[in-house]
């Protein structure tokens, strides 16, 4: 089967069994193959390789707008008919080639997503070391009353290299700042509010209403920043449609607190594992992207002309 407005951009496969007899409209031909001079398995491949769309390319015709296949000159294109066994010996490379790939781009979004994970669970089962809670509002300087709005068209006249946060993280750039330190930045409403919460910011900052603005002063702010990924939020939180976490709230989150040693040495080697988490991502998502390329490829090889 093959969509007459979209074969252009590789809309056409093999339509299985169990779908015999079921309904297609006139933009969707459907055609019976020969099976006698034509592997199914050979044309599922074929329909897929860049030359076969680049012929159904060739064939459409009609404006910008209007573009659809030619049926008459979809019929005269000509295609490469080796023997039944070459045909299936090809497709069965193909198969087995994809199968590969597939499973290969699995295991790097596995990958990927599993290392934060791996980090956030370092984390957590350091949680259960019996430190005493504290109460948010004690072991930080909450700097809220210094956030100062600015609407967006303010900011367009206002156009400087100062970032501008907001509940998520940057939002747009002001000309002057707020504050110049690190500092952790907690959504106030809408969130996040998961594994993703909060973050630290350092330099030169202006922050919207719609964060929080914590120094730490009996905990580090990295600390603080895991103490408060690794936990609910959801009891704290007010509010159905729009999530909302309220100063009278945030105080009261109960915040794991050793001495400071303890937070300095742990909270380093949180931050310098997301670090090298990071990187890995990276890398793994260049390989997710090589391994993409790897099938088309593939189909150029078997399909290109001669």
């Amino acid at each position: 089967m093959i969509s007459r407005i979209d074969a252009r951009h590789g809309a056409c496969g093999i339509v299985p069994k169990e779908l015999d007899g079921l309904l297609v409209t006139n933009d969707f031909p459907a055609f019976d193959v020969n099976a006698s001079l034509l592997d199914l398995d050979f044309l599922r491949w074929l329909s897929r390789s860049p030359w076969f769309v680049d012929q159904c390319v060739r064939a459409s015709e009609g404006t910008t707008n209007r573009v659809r296949l030619s049926m008459p000159r979809f019929l005269a294109l000509e295609i490469p008919v080796p023997d039944l066994t070459t045909q299936r010996a090809r497709a069965a490379w193909l198969g087995a080639m994809a199968k590969k790939t597939q499973e290969m781009s699995d295991r790097l979004s596995a990958s990927r997503q599993g290392l934060p994970k791996a980090v956030l669970a370092a984390v957590t089962e350091a949680r259960r070391t019996e430190w005493p809670d504290l109460p948010l509002g004690e072991v930080v300087d909450i700097l809220d009353s210094a956030r100062v709005p600015v609407s967006l068209s303010e900011r367009a006249s206002r156009q400087g290299d100062v970032p501008y946060y907001g509940a998520g993280g940057q939002v747009g750039w002001i000309d002057e700042p707020m504050f110049d330190e690190q500092l952790l930045l907690l959504a106030e409403d809408a969130g996040p509010f998961n594994t993703r919460c909060g973050y630290l910011v350092k330099g030169p900052s202006w922050v919207n209403n719609h964060a929080h603005v914590l120094r730490g002063t009996a905990v580090t702010n990295e600390w603080l920043l895991w103490m408060l990924r690794t936990m609910d939020l959801r009891p704290y939180l007010s509010g159905s449609t729009r999530p909302k976490l309220t100063r009278g709230a945030l105080v009261k989150i109960p915040i794991p607190t050793p001495s400071m040693d303890v937070q300095r040495h742990l909270g380093s080697a949180w931050m310098a594992a997301t670090t090298r988490t990071s990187e890995a991502r990276q890398l793994i998502e260049r390989s997710s992207q090589a391994a993409a390329k790897l099938l088309p490829t593939f189909l150029t090889e078997v399909f290109a002309p001669a």
